[in-house]
């Protein structure tokens, strides 16, 4: 994702260990520490949001199929 904007601003606050460990964890995926924390706290951007909302779509028609899935199969064993 390119920067339209450069970041010149700087934001500091200590973190315990615990605390900087868990933030790591909850970064998981993110492309920075530092990306998940700007995600977060001021929300997605226009270009994150397209690519989760294609991701709900899948997940949407998925989901469909597998209900498809399920009727047909309980079909078969209830004529079984």
């Amino acid at each position: 994702m390119a920067v339209t904007k450069p970041r010149n601003r700087v934001v500091l606050f200590r973190l315990t260990q615990d605390e900087y460990s868990s933030l790591q964890s909850a970064a998981g995926g993110a492309r920075s520490i530092s990306d998940f924390a700007r995600a977060r706290i001021l929300g997605p951007t226009s270009e994150e949001v397209r690519p989760l909302v294609r991701v709900d779509e899948k997940l949407d028609q998925l989901q469909l199929a597998v209900d498809q899935l399920t009727r047909i199969i309980e079909s078969a064993k209830a004529s079984a």
